[in-house]
């Protein structure tokens, strides 16, 4: 089901990986990708000066959800916001790769940790 509509849509990463989602079935190659990343340079505000730099779906390599009765869409798809890091290839790099061990099936670290799957970024 997509997240609900709001005024600020292209300010919410779940509804436009979703809707990149769902442009994956419209275009019908969700059976040529196992793997669908959009690179975007938007920025979306997550509030107390935090931004989400990436989103990807938990699945598992080539897992499929289902949406209603007949329709199936590509569950593996990620974005990742180039316009969140500015010109730091490094961080993007990390951020990606955060990104696809989510799509591999792999959860957060703790809170606080340094590792790559933190929830936040957190690299001062």
């Amino acid at each position: 089901m997509c997240p609900s509509a709001t005024a600020n849509d292209t300010d919410n990463s779940s509804y436009i990986l979703y809707k990149f989602v769902e442009a994956i079935d419209v275009w019908s190659i969700r059976n040529e990708y196992c793997l669908v990343y959009l690179f975007t340079g938007r920025v979306f505000p997550k509030g107390d000066d935090k931004l989400t730099l990436g989103r990807a779906v938990l699945a598992g390599a080539c897992a499929r959800m289902s949406q209603g009765s007949n329709a199936t869409l590509l569950a593996n798809a990620g974005l990742v916001s180039v316009g969140g890091v500015g010109d730091d290839a490094n961080q993007l790099g990390e951020i990606l790769a955060h990104e696809l061990a989510h799509s591999l099936g792999a959860e957060h670290d703790a809170e606080g940790d340094l590792y790559l799957m933190a929830p936040i970024w957190n690299r001062t």
